[in-house]
């Protein structure tokens, strides 16, 4: 059986001049990952009783993160003037390595930021924003 890889320490990174350095985005409370989907080509003959689908291309797909909000902080700002200047950016999702001790894994793909959502603000809790992205290209896994 394979050891399970724990949430705690996944780091969300972003390459904001696509220079191919990449910036941790600190005070990450959640990620989303972006999910893997084809999309489905019917294929149905007319001699079939039942539909046929084939795999079509791999479909863009949705995927957030839950960032504890500073303002004027330089990485957050960043992320405003990605989502101000529509770019298509690198990022890299960075899973923690699994409770055996085996390697961190790296997932790396271009999105485009699509949302800033400001969570609930309230007295008893910091103030946090749900940043939503558009996969844009294939995830390599390394």
């Amino acid at each position: 059986m394979a050891d399970a890889r724990l949430g705690l320490g996944t780091l969300v990174k972003y390459d904001h001049d696509n220079d191919a350095s990449y910036t941790t985005i600190g005070e990450i409370s959640a990620v989303d990952p972006p999910p893997r989907e084809y999309e489905a080509v019917d294929a149905t003959d007319l001699a079939d009783t039942l539909a046929v689908n084939l795999q079509g291309q791999e479909m863009n797909s949705i995927w957030s993160f839950t960032q504890i909000w500073t303002d004027g902080d330089t990485v957050h700002e960043y992320i405003d003037s990605g989502f101000d200047g529509k770019h298509n950016y690198s990022w890299q999702l960075v899973l923690a390595a699994d409770s055996g001790g085996g390697a961190a894994r790296t997932w790396q793909f271009t999105s485009r930021i699509m949302g800033i959502g400001p969570e609930t603000i309230d007295a008893a809790s910091v103030c946090s924003r749900v940043i939503t992205l558009q996969r844009t290209s294939d995830i390599t896994r390394s």
